[in-house]
């Protein structure tokens, strides 16, 4: 018997004893020629017979999105895969494409001409999730990635939005369903921003640092990283004028290729609104700035077991009156700005030990951030 009549003979059997359409029938038996089958059919009900409803279906989900490329998956009952697994046992077949496959492959096919969109299987735009025995169809963009830089104007404005303490984060009817409360932040502004041009569904941002709540950030602003989640919109032509307004304005807002590195080197000008415990003498000033003029300090970690050491330099003293002083200088990034003033922790060398005085900052205006340059690597 030649390999052709064996599998004519495999068809007929599977045929005498359940119902396959053409198909799920050529699965079974790839690269045969199958020349009868059934209207009806006991694996996938009868689902081929109704893709072009469910590319519809899948085209109209798929409104307002921005992309250039998709990926199909499926989610098909276990019923349906136990009774292909049966029949394939029972005639021993082997070697076929699975249901879920074929329908996706099929799906991706047919949406592919009528989107003029490409498949990608590894690092799509899009990826449509069908569940085609109950029609529903779950549309899951991929994150995109932010870089850009805001300036805030406003003292009391706190960096990070801060946790609904009912729900910790988790979202409730408290903080309606947002896991933060209702209070003003950088991270609120730059994010309602993001969404309302994006259109995703959350934001979650890597700051390049950070400053008191009493701080303003001048110059040309702190550098930060958006991930910006279930976006509709993939593209960013040109930045709203509207972002530069407002008490944090945002700018040089690009998109990138890839997630943003965890850590990021960098560098920052300060200006400390510092208060000595006697009035600023020369011999104060020329003693801090000396000693600040390019100098390792060292501070314990917040939280860790281990020592920091951030480099200092070029610190001046921009105004001095009375017991009060605005000193300008540069650092590391991640230094702390309040303990290089007040030697609070371990900190050496400080600000309070050079000067021999209790140095403390104006809480009301503590210090500002003038400049965040980033080191390339």
């Amino acid at each position: 018997m030649t390999v052709a009549t064996q599998v004519v003979s495999i068809a007929r059997n599977i045929l005498r004893g359940n119902h396959l359409c053409k198909l799920c029938l050529t699965r079974q038996l790839p690269n045969a020629s199958i020349t009868s089958w059934s209207e009806q059919c006991d694996i996938c009900g009868g689902m081929f017979s109704k893709l072009d409803d469910l590319t519809a279906k899948i085209t109209q989900s798929l409104q307002g999105y921005e992309f250039d490329t998709f990926l199909i998956g499926a989610t098909v009952p276990a019923s349906v895969v136990e009774k292909e697994d049966s029949i394939r046992a029972r005639f021993k077949l082997r070697g076929g494409e699975s249901l879920k496959t074929a329908l996706t492959s099929q799906l991706g096919r047919m949406l592919q001409q009528t989107l003029g969109k490409r498949v990608n299987y590894r690092n799509p735009d899009i990826a449509i999730i069908i569940s085609p025995y109950t029609e529903g169809v779950e549309v899951i963009p991929k994150s995109i990635y932010v870089s850009g830089r805001y300036v805030k104007k406003l003292r009391g404005l706190p960096q990070k939005r801060t946790r609904c303490k009912t729900c910790n984060g988790q979202g409730c009817e408290e903080c309606q369903h947002s896991g933060y409360l209702a209070v003003g932040s950088v991270e609120e502004a730059l994010s309602k921003r993001l969404l309302k041009y994006f259109g995703g569904s959350n934001t979650r941002f890597t700051w390049i640092g950070s400053e008191d709540s009493n701080s303003l950030v001048k110059g040309n602003g702190r550098p930060f990283y958006a991930e910006i989640l279930s976006p509709k919109v993939r593209h960013l032509n040109r930045s709203p004028s509207s972002w530069r307004r407002g008490d944090t304005a945002m700018m040089q807002v690009e998109l990138m290729n890839d997630k943003p590195e965890a850590s990021q080197v960098f560098d920052m000008k300060i200006e400390a609104n510092t208060i000595f415990d006697k009035d600023v003498s020369k011999e104060i000033i020329q003693t801090v700035e000396e000693a600040f003029r390019n100098c390792v300090v060292e501070m314990d970690a917040m939280n860790k077991p281990k020592v920091l050491r951030k480099h200092v330099q070029n610190m001046k003293f921009k105004q001095v009156r009375g017991k009060r002083a605005i000193l300008v200088f540069e650092s590391e990034g991640g230094l702390n700005v309040r303990r290089l003033i007040t030697g609070e922790g371990y900190t050496t060398p400080n600000v309070s030990s050079v000067s021999k005085s209790q140095v403390s900052l104006d809480e009301e205006k503590p210090f500002d951030v003038l400049g965040v340059s980033l080191r390339n690597r």
